[in-house]
């Protein structure tokens, strides 16, 4: 059955598909598709801890790190304006992040870290084991760490919940439960199949996640990364902050509970638990803090992050399909790119966007014969 046209299809109801919907709506660009094999907001993007940590976390190169700290920028009006709208708080707050270093071989990477962050002119301080005891003293036990105050973290899930009750009573038009493709004839994109349906829309965009590389047309090297995490409530925070050391990281919630992450297994998309995930996950979270024995489990989970293969996002027009764009292979930072990425998609569509580094994101180095082999991370 063929349905009535939009002006944009969405293919992905994650954070980056919603976040393109809401900057598209807040446009005035009507009417507005966003399709899911899953319920909207409840794919890996609601598996994620909810750090924003553009100092914490390695980019691919300064000038992806640049645009981490762009988008997060973005974060205190954006998540204003959805509470303001919905009601529903995302419990967006810059707390900063800590690195650790529980073992004097993880000291050097501290090092480094510190000299990068300097270099690119963004505040750190690096604490000594004393300095540690008095700024973090549940971290007494670690040799030093580097203090981030720039970075943040939100409540994930309540950011999802937010943009979907946003998109909605705007009159985004969501359909879930078949996996989405595009439809193309004669070298044009015309839209979507959808189950049974073939849909027309004049633009399409691909923020499919994990699963970009599947919805048909030119192929796209995005391939799943399994992440798995855990929560636990603790009597006690032991820190406001985002506390990582190199082999895991705790995320606060304001509801007093503590969430670890997480395992990186690439090319694993079955979203499910393993013993070996949570093991691994406990031993490192123990080493960084062995209060974390005293605490209740309350869950595991876990969820596929998109990677590109050379681990770069994808953000822009593909060349042989110019009404087709994508925005997808964020890895792990697919939360903060969000709403920078939402913007960047917008100003495509309305012949806007002139980002130099559009040239290095763009899908197009994959058509040029420019991919890399994926990594491990």
């Amino acid at each position: 059955m063929r349905e009535r046209g939009f002006e944009v299809a969405i293919i992905g109801g994650g954070i980056v598909g919603c976040a393109v919907a809401d900057e598209l709506s807040r446009r005035g660009c009507r009417p507005l598709l966003v399709l899911d094999r899953g319920l909207p907001g409840h794919g890996a993007s609601r598996a994620a801890l909810g750090g924003l940590p553009p100092s914490l976390e390695p980019a691919p190169n300064d000038q992806v790190a640049r645009l981490y700290r762009r988008s997060l920028d973005l974060f205190p009006a954006w998540t204003a304006a959805l509470k303001a709208e919905t009601g529903v708080d995302p419990e967006f707050l810059v707390s900063g992040s800590l690195l650790i270093a529980p073992r004097p071989d993880d000291l050097p990477g501290l090092d480094g870290r510190y000299e990068w962050l300097i270099k690119m002119g963004w505040a750190a301080q690096r604490l000594t084991q004393d300095d540690l005891r008095r700024v973090e003293p549940a971290f007494a036990g670690c040799l030093g760490g580097l203090l981030m105050p720039e970075d943040a973290r939100i409540n994930n899930a309540r950011l999802l919940d937010a943009l979907v009750h946003k998109l909605v009573e705007a009159g985004v038009t969501f359909r879930t439960g078949h996996a989405a493709s595009l439809w193309t004839q004669n070298g044009t994109a015309w839209g979507v199949h959808f189950g049974s349906d073939r849909i027309a829309a004049r633009f399409i965009v691909n923020a499919a996640g994990a699963g970009a590389g599947e919805i048909g047309g030119p192929p796209l090297p995005i391939f799943g990364v399994r992440g798995q995490a855990l929560a636990v409530q603790t009597a006690r925070l032991p820190s406001e902050r985002m506390v990582a050391s190199p082999h895991c990281y705790f995320v606060p919630r304001k509801d007093g509970s503590l969430l670890l992450g997480s395992t990186v297994e690439p090319r694993i998309t079955e979203s499910v638990v393993t013993v070996d995930g949570v093991h691994r996950l406990l031993e490192a979270g123990r080493t960084l803090w062995p209060e974390l024995d005293r605490c209740s489990f309350l869950r595991a989970w876990a969820g596929i992050r998109p990677a590109s293969a050379d681990y770069l996002p994808v953000i822009g027009r593909w060349p042989a399909l110019p009404n087709l764009l994508v925005a997808a292979g964020f890895f792990k930072m697919g939360i903060t790119l969000a709403p920078l990425a939402a913007r960047t998609v917008a100003d495509l569509l309305f012949g806007k966007a002139n980002e130099p580094i559009l040239d290095i994101l763009s899908p197009a180095r994959f058509v040029r014969g420019e991919r890399s082999s994926p990594r491990e991370r």
